[in-house]
């Protein structure tokens, strides 16, 4: 048994942190700095089947984008103990 256990720990490597990058809420990754991905003026655009939609003037934004920013108010709560 003895053998066995130090056989085991010779085999293992130590943990390693940069190995294993975590996500940072605060440093988000290439698909969100790509925001915003359109601009609208005079509430112009055209859907799928072509057909003309009015909607507010504004900046159009990818899903991943919208993500971050509920994840970044979570954080944002979290650190006020809310």
């Amino acid at each position: 048994m003895i053998l066995a256990i130090c056989f085991l720990s010779h085999n293992c490597t130590p943990y390693d942190p940069t190995l294993y990058p975590s996500y940072d809420v605060r440093n988000p990754g290439p698909e969100v700095t790509i925001n915003p991905i359109a601009w609208i003026k005079d509430g112009r655009i055209e859907d799928r089947n072509h057909n003309e939609t009015y909607i507010a003037d504004g900046i159009v934004v990818n899903e991943a984008f919208m993500i971050w920013v509920y994840e970044l108010k979570e954080e944002v709560e979290k650190l006020k103990g809310n």
